[in-house]
């Protein structure tokens, strides 16, 4: 089994993505911080913007697969 996928992986869905303090935004927070490469995106069906980034409303509506 390749575990590569899991410890690197080419990008990332916060689904729940918030600025509400907690989980959702300590997640956002951390990843839009880090240096970590390959794309992130946050979902979240009632918000157009979490932290000044694009917030989707569903994993169907995001531009790309998440791998």
């Amino acid at each position: 089994m390749d575990l590569k996928k899991l410890i690197r992986p080419q990008s990332l869905a916060v689904i729940g993505a918030s600025e509400r303090s907690g989980f959702g935004k300590s997640t956002c927070l951390n990843l839009l911080k880090s240096s970590r490469p390959g794309r992130v995106y946050f979902v979240n069906p009632t918000k157009g913007e979490v932290l000044g980034k694009k917030c989707y409303p569903s994993m169907s509506a995001l531009p790309d697969q998440v791998a």
